[in-house]
């Protein structure tokens, strides 16, 4: 026998889901995770948000910090050395990722930082950036004399632009500093020619290469080992279970 059409059943109204709360600390991002301020029980642990630093997420993911015991709170910081320097200094942070030649530096000024040991082997390479349209700098010889932006100074982009100039045989006087602030800043002081060049590592800079909003216009390699740990004394000792566990995870 054919069959009768069933009664259109009402669909029910769910009300549209609403994507979570996002935090808008500028100490927190995708790669932090938040824990209590000063907490004796976590390791605050800062870097840069480059892909060196992914192994830190990677951590928290796979369960790792669970695993060894440690909970580990990491802090975005987008300035680089010279700010996670201070960051130590005021207590803010336990351990830095930072870069081999601010820290040396700092310890060699009589600094109670202390090296952990090192993070990554390998040298970095740092990208010359100039402005898309600065037709007067086109390769590293142009950079006699000229004005190089720097995050701060003792940072990585500070002190590489004197070892530039030492490998070239310039002169210390030979170049001069202008402290802008953050990768952006860099970028934008270039294009404005209120600089002429700075100096960033060579894979965060490259989209900005591609899609020429800046122009390569050489590199250096750093002689040594680009990123070392670092804590102050006190902490390094208070807090070294902690931080071995940490670096198990890792």
């Amino acid at each position: 026998p054919p069959r009768h059409p069933r009664p259109e059943r009402k669909r029910r109204a769910f009300p549209e889901r609403q994507p979570p709360p996002i935090n808008t600390s500028s100490r927190v991002s995708e790669f932090a995770f938040p824990a209590m301020p000063n907490d004796p029980a976590v390791l605050r642990v800062g870097g840069v948000p480059e892909h060196f630093n992914y192994p830190w997420k990677m951590a928290e993911e796979l369960g790792l910090y669970k695993k060894y015991g440690v909970q580990v709170e990491f802090v975005i910081q987008k300035c680089g050395t010279g700010a996670m320097i201070q960051a130590l200094k005021n207590k803010e942070q336990d351990v830095v990722v930072a870069l081999t030649e601010g820290l040396v530096a700092d310890i060699a000024k009589g600094s109670n930082l202390k090296l952990l040991g090192t993070y990554v082997s390998s040298s970095l390479c740092w990208a010359l950036s100039a402005g898309a349209n600065n037709s007067k700098i086109s390769s590293v010889e142009d950079l006699k004399g000229a004005t190089f932006a720097v995050s701060r100074y003792g940072s990585g982009s500070h002190l590489m632009a004197s070892v530039l100039a030492s490998q070239k045989g310039w002169g210390k006087d030979s170049v001069k500093f202008k402290v802008i602030g953050d990768f952006k800043k860099l970028r934008d002081s270039v294009n404005a020619e209120t600089t002429d060049v700075f100096m960033w590592e060579t894979f965060t800079t490259k989209p900005y290469h591609d899609s020429g909003e800046i122009k390569r216009v050489g590199e250096i390699y750093t002689p040594w080992p680009c990123f070392m740990l670092a804590a102050r004394e006190d902490v390094a000792n208070e807090k070294a279970d902690l931080i071995k566990k940490a670096m198990l995870a890792v």
